[in-house]
């Protein structure tokens, strides 16, 4: 959605859409104990963590769109990746 309303798509409608999704993903599924990783409700620990970082190069990326399209600098607000 963030692509689109960069594009030009959706008259604002996209971007809601865009928000939206970002609220779900802070809100919902980030995992605040451990800010580098996402809860995804099932309380299993992660068995491959390749697939862990896999999945959160595509967070990174929708968090970069969405502030590119946007201008909303949400991922400031977060919590800072704790040292391992």
């Amino acid at each position: 959605m963030s692509s689109a309303h960069r594009n030009g798509y959706g008259n604002g409608k996209c971007a809601e859409f865009a928000s939206h999704g970002v609220d779900f993903l802070i809100e919902k599924m980030w995992d605040r104990n451990m800010a580098d990783s996402l809860d995804d409700g099932s309380k299993r620990k992660c068995s491959n963590r390749q697939k862990n970082l896999y999945g959160l190069s595509f967070v990174i990326y929708s968090l970069s769109e969405y502030t590119l399209a946007t201008g909303d600098v949400v991922v400031s607000n977060t919590p800072k990746r704790r040292s391992i």
